[in-house]
């Protein structure tokens, strides 16, 4: 199995919270009444996602998605295509995970915007510095949304093991 399959069914094991095999709507996350409304928009931005997800990779119409059906179809719309490629909800759940990185809404989300993102989700992982090294391509200190775009792409469809991913992990962990 390629470095990307494993990194897909790792995601899938994130989105499938009961752990029934398959992704439905039971999987949707839910806010506390109390949660801030920067936590309750990551919410919706995740319950958009997986609903999307559902709905262009469910082949069978079941209302699940199996870990072959994710894998057939990531392979089919992404492998061998260009990052500009990514289908649109992919790119939209990329842009409000990049959203609520950017604190000071400068546009370019810094190293302690990234490790403030990653510890709000709980995620203290030590390769925390080297993933931001991956996703600051330029090493100019601070990373764009078009690098997280950039980011995403080689999470679905890279064949190194080193492809950050930290940031996949706390997006969908709320």
């Amino acid at each position: 199995m390629g470095a990307y399959q494993q990194r897909v069914l790792d995601l899938f094991d994130l989105l499938d919270t009961h752990r029934t095999g398959g992704i439905d709507a039971s999987d949707l996350r839910t806010a506390a009444s109390s949660a801030t409304a920067k936590d309750q928009a990551a919410v919706q931005a995740v319950n958009r996602f997986i609903l999307a997800l559902i709905d262009a990779t469910d082949t069978n119409k079941d209302g699940r998605v199996h870990q072959q059906e994710m894998l057939a179809y990531l392979e089919r719309k992404l492998v061998g295509k260009s990052p500009e490629e990514v289908p649109d909800y992919i790119r939209a759940f990329t842009a409000a995970t990049f959203g609520f990185m950017d604190y000071d809404k400068t546009g370019k989300v810094s190293r302690t915007e990234f490790e403030r993102f990653l510890k709000s989700r709980n995620i203290t992982d030590k390769g925390a510095a080297d993933e931001f090294a991956r996703l600051d391509r330029n090493g100019s200190g601070s990373f764009t949304l078009d690098d997280l775009h950039a980011a995403t792409y080689s999470f679905f469809t890279g064949l190194e093991s080193d492809c950050p991913t930290l940031w996949v992990r706390a997006a969908v962990t709320i």
